[in-house]
C-alpha cells in the first residue's frame, strides 16, 4: 500500500489501522503520496520477514535490500514491544544511527527511524502517531483528481 491510498482511506473513514505501521520517509524529489506503507498485523501469530522477495510478508522492492533482510518480532509475554532483528543482511539494518548486530533483537519505540540497507528508510508508528501524521497530511495534500468517463 502507498501513503496516498492510506490517506484516502483515512479521509473516507476517519479511522487508522489499529496496529503499528512502517511508513517510508520521503525521499528527495519523491512524491509524498507514493511513500510505501508496511502494515503490521494487529495480532500476528508469527514473526514477519522484511525483504525484497515478493514472498516476504513485508516486501521492500529494492536491490539494496536482501531477499530476507530483517525480521519483525511482535510483542509477547517475554517481549513487551515490537522488536527488529537483522537476518545477516548484506547492507545492514539500522535503528536511528545504530547498526543492528545480526540475529540480536532490538526493541522499537514509537516514531523510531528504521533503515533497511543504504536507501530505504521508514518510521515505526503506533496508531496514535499514525493518526496525527495522517491528519496533517490529509489537510495539506491535494486530493487526487478523478478521471472523467468518456
Amino acid at each position: 500500500m502507498d501513503l496516498g491510498q492510506l490517506i484516502e482511506r483515512y479521509r473516507g473513514t476517519g479511522q487508522v489501522p489499529p496496529h503499528p505501521v512502517l511508513l517510508e520517509e520521503r525521499t528527495p524529489g519523491g512524491e509524498e503520496g507514493e511513500r510505501q506503507v508496511l502494515l503490521l498485523p494487529r495480532r500476528p501469530r508469527k514473526d514477519l520477514v522484511v525483504g525484497r522477495s515478493s514472498s516476504a510478508p513485508l516486501c521492500v522492492p529494492d536491490p539494496n535490500v536482501s531477499s530476507q533482510h530483517a525480521r519483525l518480532l511482535p510483542p509477547s509475554p517475554e517481549r513487551k514491544a515490537w522488536s527488529l532483528v537483522d537476518l545477516g543482511s548484506t547492507n545492514g539494518t539500522f535503528v536511528g544511527a545504530h547498526a543492528l548486530e545480526p540475529h540480536r533483537p532490538f526493541a522499537l519505540r514509537d516514531r523510531e527511524q528504521v533503515r533497511f540497507g543504504p536507501t530505504r528508510t521508514f518510521r515505526f508508528l503506533r496508531p496514535a502517531s499514525l493518526e496525527r501524521t495522517l491528519r496533517e497530511l490529509a489537510r495539506t495534500l491535494p486530493r487526487p483528481r478523478r478521471r472523467r468517463a468518456e
